[in-house]
C-alpha cells in the first residue's frame, strides 16, 4: 500500500517522528514523507502536496503543537486538499509537544474526516523542548525521552495491522495512545512581542529570512541585516531556534532565550550558549511516568518515618537500660 505522511517541523522534532514512522512502515508499504513548510510558505507550492495525496492509499498528518492546536497553515492545507482524493481512505495523525499536546490531533482528523476520510489511529509524544522564550530550562526535557519515541513505533505497529486487514465498510475505531487535555488557543505573537535582532551578534546569513515559514522575517537590501514584519508573524519562534548566533530574541523576555538549547536537525545536533551537545536517548530509568515517580516518593518518606520511629524506641529502651 502506497502510503504518503504529511508533516510540519520547524526544528527537526515532528519530522524525527515522521521518519521513525516510515521507518516502521517501509518494510511493507512504499511510503513517503513530505515537508508541509515549502506549501505554507509558498502557496503556489501546494500542487505537489495534492499530487502526493492523490497517488497514495494511507494518508498521515503530524504537525508540532502551536498554542494547544496544529501550527498555523497545516489546518489550511488540510482544507484545501480535494475531498475526492481522501475520500474513504485511511489516515492517521501525530503530533509532538514539550508541554500538553492540546486538540492537535483531533484538530487535524475531524478536518480530514469531513472530507469523506477514516481516521484510524492517531497518537502524540512529548519531544525535547524548543519553544525558547517561554518554555522554562528543564535538562532532562531537552533530550528525548526512548519511550515517547515509541510511541512512533507503536502506532506504526497499528497501522500495520489495519492496514494489512483494511476494509473501508468495516473501518475500525479511531484507536488512540495520547491525547492532550487543553482546547484553549494561546496568541503567542501578541504575548511575545515583536522580534528583536542584536546587530553585535547578526552576521547577516539570512538563515532567519529563508526558512521563516510566514514571511516575517525578510533581509535588507542595503544593510542585510533581517527586518521582522508583526503582522505576518505567527509566533513559532523558529527564526529564534534556528539563529547560529542567537542574535534573535523577544524584548519581553529581557532579551534572553533561558539558555535553552537550540535544534540543528540537518546535523542531529543541540547547541547550548556555550558548547555542543549531541542529541542522545535519555534512560528509561529516569524516564518514569508522574505516578511512579510519586510512589517512589511516597516509599521514601514511608522509609524515613520508619526510621525516625525506629530510632526513638532505641533511644527509649537506651534510657531504661541507663
Amino acid at each position: 500500500m502506497k502510503v504518503t505522511i504529511l508533516y510540519a517541523s520547524l526544528t527537526g522534532n515532528t519530522q524525527h517522528f515522521a521518519e521513525v514512522i516510515a521507518k516502521e512502515l517501509s518494510g511493507a508499504h512504499a511510503v513517503r514523507t513530505i515537508d508541509m513548510i515549502p506549501a505554507i510558505r509558498s502557496p503556489e507550492t501546494f500542487a505537489s502536496i495534492q499530487q502526493a495525496v492523490s497517488e497514495c492509499e494511507c494518508l498521515g498528518v503530524g504537525s508540532l503543537v502551536w498554542g494547544f492546536y496544529p501550527m498555523p497553515g497545516v489546518c489550511d492545507i488540510l482544507r484545501r486538499l480535494d475531498a475526492a482524493t481522501v475520500a474513504r481512505k485511511p489516515v492517521f495523525a501525530f503530533a509532538t509537544a514539550g508541554q500538553d499536546l492540546g486538540y492537535t490531533t483531533d484538530a487535524m482528523s475531524e478536518i480530514l474526516a469531513e472530507k469523506g476520510a477514516l481516521p484510524v489511529a492517531a497518537t502524540g509524544c512529548y519531544a525535547p523542548e524548543n519553544f525558547v522564550p517561554l518554555l522554562p530550562a528543564k535538562p532532562h526535557r531537552d533530550l528525548w525521552g526512548s519511550e515517547e519515541q515509541d510511541k512512533a513505533v507503536h502506532l506504526a505497529c497499528t497501522l500495520q495491522s489495519i492496514l494489512s486487514h483494511w476494509d473501508p465498510a468495516r473501518c475500525p475505531p479511531l484507536f488512540k495512545y495520547r491525547k492532550g487535555s487543553s482546547k484553549n488557543r494561546k496568541q503567542f505573537p501578541v504575548l511575545l512581542g515583536p522580534i528583536r535582532c542584536d546587530r553585535s551578534k547578526c552576521v547577516r546569513c539570512g538563515l532567519c529570512a529563508n526558512r521563516c515559514p510566514y514571511g516575517a522575517m525578510s533581509q535588507d537590501i542595503e544593510s542585510g541585516f533581517p527586518v521582522f514584519d508583526s503582522a505576518k508573524c505567527n509566533g513559532c519562534a523558529r527564526c529564534v531556534n534556528l539563529c547560529p548566533r542567537e542574535a534573535l530574541s523577544h524584548p519581553r523576555f529581557n532579551g534572553e532565550t533561558r539558555t535553552k538549547y537550540r535544534y540543528d536537525p540537518v546535523n542531529g545536533v543541540k547547541k547550548g550558549p556555550n558548547n555542543y551537545v549531541r542529541r542522545q536517548l535519555l534512560p528509561r530509568a529516569l524516564n518514569m511516568s508522574f505516578q511512579l515517580k510519586m510512589f517512589l516518593l511516597l516509599c521514601i518518606l514511608a522509609a524515613l518515618l520508619l526510621g525516625f520511629f525506629s530510632l526513638r524506641g532505641v533511644a527509649k529502651l537506651v534510657r531504661r537500660l541507663m
